[in-house]
């Protein structure tokens, strides 16, 4: 199967299990707010090769479910989930490249940047995979604002080298 075919198929399987709140893609699990965004490029895409406006418009809830009614920490920082007030590194390469791609590049540079500060460690001087705030409880348990992973994830450390190296080069973004 082609590349083109493929993306194609993702496409229309993320816009059939779109939930009302403008989620792509749900089909196991509720509580995922920053994940369905992953699907979001994919979507677009295939509204411009197909010509059909019905994946403009699922990629346009799901623009609006990032930009207004995703949990977010009182700086406006995209929880990964629901249910818990986590930022995951996940989260990075997840809702990002969809706000810019959609026409929000700020407010990706802004989620970025977020992300970044919320999940460095400072003793460590690497990327913790979860951070939790304060306010709620975490697999069960409730606590101050922590690192929750003991350790660092690798496709955090990944993220966010790639994204280093993308912020070197973000003058002149308009």
């Amino acid at each position: 199967m082609e590349e083109k075919e493929l993306v194609l198929r993702f496409a229309r399987e993320a816009l059939v299990r779109q939930k009302e709140d403008g989620r792509l893609a749900r089909l196991y699990t509720e509580n995922a707010a920053t994940d369905p965004a992953s699907n979001g490029e994919g979507v677009l895409y295939a509204g411009k090769v197909l010509g059909d406006p019905a994946y403009k418009a699922a990629a346009d809830k799901m623009l609006n479910y990032l930009l207004n009614l995703a949990n977010k920490n009182k700086d406006g920082i995209l929880y990964h989930n629901n249910d818990a007030p986590e930022v995951w590194s996940d989260a990075g390469f997840m809702a990002p490249p969809l706000l810019a791609i959609a026409g929000h590049p700020r407010e990706a540079i802004k989620q970025i940047e977020g992300f970044r500060q919320i999940l460095r460690d400072p003793q460590k001087h690497l990327y913790s995979h979860i951070w939790s705030d304060a306010c709620g409880y975490v697999q069960g348990v409730c606590g101050s604002p922590r690192f929750e992973s003991s350790g660092t994830a690798t496709e955090g450390q990944a993220c966010f080298l790639l994204m280093e190296a993308a912020f070197a080069n973000k003058k002149g973004l308009s």
